[in-house]
């Protein structure tokens, strides 16, 4: 059937939705009151309607109502649908909620939790929530503020203790002194780090600013929801990083971003390794082109020694001297590379014999 009039209309509306101009209106901030309550909570409500660059696209709307998890933001989307029922235009729409969240907690609050040994099972019961079948489907960062004010007081304790220690005297716990927590620096940095690589949980730290006050943290609320926002435009010009890298290569060259480039992507692969240089990278990908032609001649190996010492003999062209000549890649390096593409123990040092 031939598109009415109504069907053209309607499918202007429902490219909106994806029009960078026009995806401030298809999101919605949700924001739990202790968020609001919290010090950067002004300031983050504030950044979302009243932005610096005070364009109308860059305007978001927020809803405050408690979430599955307490202190949590989270994000939710307008979904437009068309369907064509005989050229006439049938149009729907529905809410979905984004895959992230924010946590929210103060420096002084996360810890007592690594004092008391609670911080990494609060973390895991968090992204607990979020899981289907046992599998995480939301990406969560904790927002720690006070952190470096926090780390400040307990220096400038320690600092008045060791004075009080050598001239003999008691340090009193005065109304500013952190009577429910005693985590150093070092802890509390382990702690957070431990997490991340644990891949429970991503964080940030902020501070409040004497001269911004909280606007880099609310900057990180209003500039993920704008990310979060145009999100769905991105994927359609397939222009998205969401993978994290800056480049990717399939099997198939049709597929990949340059064909032509695929040796230089193997090229950088192999420079993840420490002290392999480009005329090393260049040696071995002369001899094996590509990560599958290297790794079926280790398995073509009769032994793991031969396999550690397969590209022990490569030859590399001298560019650093006068006269040139050649010299071999050598053992060490050849261990490395091996371990690097054939390890599954996510632990194990490149360096192992």
């Amino acid at each position: 059937a031939k598109l009415s009039k109504e069907y053209k209309e309607a499918e202007k509306l429902h490219k909106k939705q994806t029009d960078k101009s026009e995806v401030n209106k298809y999101i919605q901030v949700c924001i739990d009151p202790e968020v609001v309550s919290s010090p950067p909570g002004a300031e983050i409500l504030n950044l979302l309607t009243n932005p610096t660059s005070n364009k109308e696209e860059e305007i978001f709307s927020y809803t405050v109502e408690n979430q599955k998890v307490p202190s949590s933001l989270t994000w939710r989307r307008k979904v437009m649908t068309l369907l064509n029922s005989d050229g006439q235009p049938v149009l729907n729409e529905y809410w979905i909620e984004e895959q992230r969240t924010l946590i929210f907690a103060s420096a002084q609050d996360i810890a007592v939790k690594i004092e008391q040994g609670t911080f990494s099972p609060w973390a895991q019961s968090i992204t607990s929530i979020y899981e289907v079948k046992g599998r995480p489907i939301h990406h969560v960062t904790l927002v720690v503020y006070g952190y470096n004010a926090y780390l400040k007081l307990d220096r400038n304790a320690a600092e008045r203790a060791k004075k009080a220690a050598v001239r003999g005297e008691t340090v009193a716990r005065g109304a500013n002194s952190r009577a429910t927590s005693h985590v150093s620096e070092y802890q509390f940095q382990e702690a957070l780090l431990t997490l991340s690589i644990e891949g429970t949980m991503d964080y940030l730290t902020f501070d409040k600013a004497t001269d911004k006050g909280w606007k880099e943290c609310a900057g990180l609320v209003f500039h993920h929801t704008r990310a979060i926002a145009e999100a769905p435009d991105k994927l359609k010009k397939n222009i998205s990083s969401s993978a994290g890298f800056d480049f990717y290569a399939k099997a198939d060259v049709k597929d990949s971003i340059s064909p032509k480039n695929l040796v230089e992507y193997w090229k950088q692969v192999l420079m993840q390794v420490t002290t392999m240089s480009l005329e090393k990278a260049n040696a071995i990908s002369q001899r094996y082109s590509s990560p599958t032609q290297l790794i079926q001649a280790y398995r073509n190996c009769y032994s793991e020694r031969e396999a550690e010492l397969l590209l022990a003999n490569i030859e590399i062209r001298r560019v650093d001297t006068i006269v040139g000549g050649t010299r071999r890649l050598g053992d060490e390096i050849s261990k490395k590379i091996y371990y690097a593409l054939t390890s599954e123990d996510p632990v194990s040092l490149l360096t192992k014999s």
